[in-house]
C-alpha cells in the first residue's frame, strides 16, 4: 500500500516509523506473534517567495518588499543550504536601488545561515551555508526600489530564488518566484520655451507628460490644469490652447482646452504608455499679486483594472519619473523671469509766449518674477529738447515708491533716480517740468524725450528697458511699439504787430507803416493759414486810405489777400513765419477819440488734426 506523507507536520519529522506486527496461534493453541519497524528517510527542501509589500513613493518608483521562506520538509537535517536569487532582465532594467539589504528575519527549529547581499548586475546567492534540522525554516526579506517604467515588459518583472542542500547522501532543491504588480500613473509639467514680448508680457510654453508608471493598464485617464491665483492674475490671454505632441501605445488622446481646466482625456493606457500635451499662455508678471509665485501644476486622475482611483501632482520637469533633480517630486511649476519696464508720460501747459511748461512722469516696474538690484533711470532728452529747454521748472521729485532722485541736468543722457533693489511688481515714480520753447529747436517738429531703466537680475546679469510713452511700463501704451520715445506735440501760432514808422504830414493826417509777423510756434505743419486786420473803431474813423500791404519776408509761404485780409492763404512748418507790411493814411481828427487809435491783427491755421489755432 502507499501513503503521502508530509513530514513537516509531523511532531518530530525524524522519527516517522511504521511498525507491522502479525499474530497466530500455533496448533496447540498458543498465540504467536511478530512484529517489524520501518522508519521513513528522504531528504527535502522547498521554498516559496512572495511580494509581501509594494509601496509606491509618489515618484514613478515603488519599494517592493520580498519574502523568501526556506524550509526542511525531509526527515534529515540539512547542511550546506544556499539560496540564489535571480532576477529576470525586467527586474535588472528597473531594480534602481537595495533599500533594505537580505536579511534573515525568522527562524525556526535550530536553523542557522549566513544572508549574503543582493546583488542588482543579476545572479547571486542570498544565503550561504545554511544547516537546517527536518522540520526547520528559515525566512529571508529584501528590499527593493523599483521602476516599472525602465523594464521593456513592466508586466514580467519576476524574481526567483532555487533553495539547495544536501543530507550529506543526497542533494536536494526547489524553485520559487514572484512577479512584481503595482498600479500607478505619473504627471510632470515643465516650461519649454518663454518669448519676452518687450512690454511686460511673456508668451510662456507649458508641456506636460503623463505616464503609465505601473505593471499594469490603468483607464479613464483624466488631466486637470490648477494655475495659482497669482498665475490666473497674471494670465492675458491663451496664445495657443492645448494639443497632443505625443501618444505611445494603443487610443487616442482628447485634447481639452486651458479655460475649461480639462486639459485632456483618454480611455485607457498600458503599462509604459505615455502621452504629451502642450499650450502657450501671455503672462503679465506685474499684474500678479505676488509676481515671485507665478505657478502652475497639472492633476492626473485614473483608475486601476479594479477601479481603484490614482492620481498624481505634477512635477516640475520633463520625468514624470523621480523629481526632476530637485525639491521632491510634486513641486509646482513656477514662472520666473527677471524684467524691469518703464514709461514716460507728459502734460503740456501753454504760456501764450512761445513757451511751454512740459511736465514729464516716470514709472519704474519690476515686470519680472524676480528681485532686481541696483536700479537707476537715465533721462536721454534729445537734442531738440535739449536746445528748446530753457528753464527747469521743477527739478526731479520721487511721487511715488522708493528711489532717490537727483537732478536733472538738462543736457544731455544723466542719472535722475536710483534704488537699492526692486521686488517683483513693485515701482516708483518720478516727475520734472521744463520750459521749453519750440522756436529754439534746431527742429522743433520732432522734439522728444526718453527715459532708460537700468538694473542687475539676483545672478548679476544686466537688464534694461527704454520709456514707452504713456503711463503704463507694461504694453505698448494703445500705440505704436513699446519703446516709443515721448513726443511734445503742440499747435500753435503767434502773431505781433509793430508800428515801424509814423510821417507827419503837416496837414493833420500821418502815414503810419506796420510790420505784422506770424509765427509757427509750435511742433505740427499749419496750413489754411489766414492774417486779418481788426482795427479799432476809432482807427477806422481815423483811417483816410489804406496803403499795399505785402509780403515782404520769413520762410514760410503765403499768398498777401486784400484788406483786411492780409494774407488769404499759406502754410508753416514749425518753426518758420511770414512777414507783412503795409501802411495806413490816418487822420486822428476824425475818431471818436484819438488817444484810442489801437491796430490789432489775428492770425489763424488748421494743424494736422483740422483743429484751428489762432492768435491776436
Amino acid at each position: 500500500y502507499s501513503l503521502r506523507v508530509r513530514p513537516s507536520d509531523a511532531p518530530d519529522p525524524t522519527a516517522i516509523s511504521n511498525i507491522s506486527q502479525a499474530s497466530a496461534e500455533d496448533s496447540n493453541g498458543n498465540s504467536i506473534s511478530s512484529n517489524d519497524a520501518v522508519t521513513f528517510e528522504q531528504p527535502g527542501i522547498q521554498v516559496d517567495e512572495s511580494i509581501v509589500s509594494a509601496v509606491s513613493n509618489g515618484d514613478g518608483t515603488f519599494n517592493v518588499t520580498y519574502s523568501v521562506l526556506v524550509s526542511n520538509t525531509g526527515t534529515e537535517s540539512l547542511n550546506s543550504v544556499v539560496v540564489e536569487g535571480s532576477p529576470n532582465s525586467e527586474l535588472i532594467a528597473s531594480a534602481k536601488a537595495v533599500v533594505s539589504d537580505v536579511s534573515i528575519t525568522a527562524t525556526t527549529a535550530g536553523a542557522t545561515g549566513s544572508a549574503a547581499g543582493y546583488d542588482l548586475a543579476g545572479q547571486a546567492n542570498i544565503l550561504n551555508a545554511g544547516v537546517m534540522p527536518a522540520g526547520s525554516t528559515i525566512e529571508l526579506q529584501f528590499v527593493l526600489l523599483v521602476q516599472a517604467s525602465d523594464a521593456s515588459d513592466a508586466s514580467n518583472i519576476l524574481h526567483e530564488v532555487v533553495a539547495s542542500g544536501t543530507d550529506g547522501t543526497t542533494a536536494v532543491s526547489d524553485d520559487a518566484s514572484a512577479i512584481f504588480e503595482g498600479s500607478d500613473v505619473r504627471i510632470a509639467k515643465a516650461i519649454t520655451a518663454s518669448a519676452d514680448n518687450g512690454d511686460g508680457s511673456y508668451d510662456v510654453v507649458y508641456e506636460i507628460t503623463v505616464e503609465n508608471t505601473g505593471t499594469a493598464s490603468v483607464n479613464n485617464v483624466v488631466v486637470i490644469d490648477q494655475p495659482n491665483a497669482n498665475l490666473q492674475s497674471a494670465l492675458n490671454n491663451v496664445v495657443s490652447d492645448v494639443i497632443v505632441i505625443a501618444n505611445s501605445g494603443v487610443g487616442s488622446v482628447n485634447a481639452g482646452s486651458v479655460n475649461a481646466g480639462n486639459l485632456a482625456t483618454k480611455a485607457s493606457m498600458a503599462a509604459g504608455d505615455s502621452f504629451s500635451l502642450s499650450y502657450t499662455l501671455r503672462l503679465i508678471p506685474a499684474n500678479a499679486t505676488d509676481a515671485s509665485d507665478i505657478a502652475n501644476q497639472a492633476l492626473v486622475n485614473a483608475e486601476d483594472l479594479a477601479g481603484a482611483a490614482l492620481q498624481d501632482r505634477s512635477d516640475d520637469g520633463a520625468n514624470p519619473v523621480g523629481d526632476n533633480g530637485v525639491g521632491g517630486n510634486q513641486d509646482p511649476t513656477v514662472f520666473q523671469t527677471a524684467s524691469i519696464g518703464i514709461a514716460k508720460d507728459i502734460s503740456v501747459i501753454e504760456n501764450g509766449d512761445g513757451s511751454y511748461n512740459l511736465s514729464y512722469t516716470i514709472l519704474v516696474q519690476n515686470t519680472g518674477s524676480e528681485v532686481l538690484n541696483t536700479v537707476s533711470v537715465v533721462d536721454k532728452p534729445s537734442a531738440n529738447l535739449v536746445a528748446a529747454t530753457t528753464a527747469i521748472v521743477s527739478d526731479v521729485q520721487l511721487v511715488s515708491g522708493t528711489a532717490s532722485p537727483a537732478t536733472y541736468a538738462g543736457t544731455g543722457d544723466r542719472t535722475i533716480a536710483t534704488a537699492a533693489n526692486l521686488a517683483p511688481a513693485d515701482s516708483f515714480s518720478l516727475a520734472y517740468t521744463l520750459r521749453v520753447v519750440p522756436a529754439n529747436a534746431i527742429d522743433s517738429s520732432p522734439i522728444t524725450n526718453q527715459a532708460e531703466a537700468i538694473a542687475k537680475d539676483p545672478l548679476g546679469a544686466d537688464l534694461s528697458d527704454l520709456s514707452d510713452a504713456g503711463a503704463s511700463p507694461t504694453g505698448n501704451n494703445g500705440d505704436g511699439g513699446t519703446d516709443d520715445p515721448t513726443v511734445f506735440g503742440a499747435s500753435s501760432i503767434h502773431a505781433s504787430k509793430a508800428v515801424s514808422s509814423v510821417v507827419d504830414n503837416g496837414d493833420g493826417s500821418y502815414l503810419v507803416s506796420y510790420e505784422l509777423r506770424v509765427q509757427n510756434t509750435g511742433t505740427t505743419a499749419l496750413s489754411s493759414l489766414r492774417m486779418i486786420d481788426t482795427p479799432s473803431a476809432n482807427l477806422l474813423e481815423a483811417i483816410e486810405s489804406i496803403g499795399a500791404y505785402t509780403i515782404t519776408g520769413g520762410s514760410g509761404t503765403a499768398t498777401a489777400g486784400s484788406y483786411p485780409n492780409l494774407i488769404a492763404s499759406g502754410s508753416l512748418q514749425p518753426n518758420q513765419d511770414v512777414i507783412v507790411t503795409g501802411s495806413l493814411l490816418v487822420i486822428p481828427s476824425n475818431a471818436t477819440d484819438a488817444s484810442l487809435l489801437n491796430n490789432q491783427v489775428e492770425v489763424r491755421g488748421t494743424d494736422p488734426d483740422n483743429l484751428t489755432v489762432t492768435d491776436l
